[in-house]
């Protein structure tokens, strides 16, 4: 049922499995690595993923969990920044330490559990530069998602 699709075998793989017959494996020598060394390698990728989403199973489920994430990371920026200004305009110096220690606790946790997994996946450390990226990524999945819709459409 899934040899008109394009990159059918993710779909394939999508639909046989289940919570019996699949499992996650951890150890190092699983890791399964693509290669995306430039730009344009990593959004085929990406557009690839987003356009045969649709066709899995559950996926409007998935969908609204990784939705709900995105959207309260930037309700958390955007409370950030008007607490930030609310205590500089309003001279509430302890609303503005408080909110700054918020925001490095959560930077805090954030980096070291990402470079923790990131030891272990040996993909490199992140430092601040995952601030950047954070605010980014929403962005391009975005784009990505429109785009691949609009190919959809076209064939």
């Amino acid at each position: 049922s899934t040899l008109n699709y394009n990159h059918s075998e993710e779909v394939f793989l999508n639909r046989i499995m289940r919570e019996d017959n699949v499992s996650a494996a951890l150890q190092q020598d699983s890791f399964v690595s693509a290669d995306v060394s430039t730009f344009s390698k990593w959004k085929s990728i990406k557009l690839k993923s987003y356009r045969i989403k649709k066709n899995f199973t559950n996926f409007k489920f998935y969908h609204l969990i990784f939705s709900v994430e995105t959207i309260t990371r930037y309700l958390f920026y955007v409370l950030f920044g008007l607490l930030l200004w609310y205590g500089i305009t309003k001279q509430q110096w302890l609303v503005v330490g408080v909110t700054g220690l918020l925001f490095l606790l959560r930077l805090i946790i954030q980096l070291f559990t990402i470079n923790k997994l990131s030891k272990y996946f040996m993909a490199g450390k992140f430092y601040f530069s995952f601030i950047l990226l954070e605010l980014i990524q929403p962005v391009y999945n975005l784009y990505f998602r429109i785009t691949a819709r609009k190919k959809s459409k076209r064939n």
